[in-house]
């Protein structure tokens, strides 16, 4: 869904930005130029990043024994 149409600035690039580690309107706005003209989508575009923090940004990975790499091969 768009959130800037001046700027065709999208939830899912506001949303990839944040995963990135631009979490302000204004290092969003640098990179996009959203909420740079009219400003109308500006509330729309700070719900998005609040929204996308309070999501982790990345899962975590299960932690792996390296000792037992792979563990269907040691059968004995």
């Amino acid at each position: 869904m768009y959130v800037c149409v001046c700027n065709a600035v999208t939830e899912r690039t506001i949303r990839n930005l944040v995963a990135e580690g631009y979490h302000t309107l204004d290092e969003i706005q640098a990179l996009t130029g959203c909420s740079g003209s009219c400003g109308r989508c500006r509330d729309h575009a700070e719900a998005v990043i609040e929204a996308s923090l309070a999501r982790p940004v990345r899962p975590s990975l299960p932690v792996v024994d390296p000792s037992n790499d792979f563990p269907l091969l040691n059968t004995a």
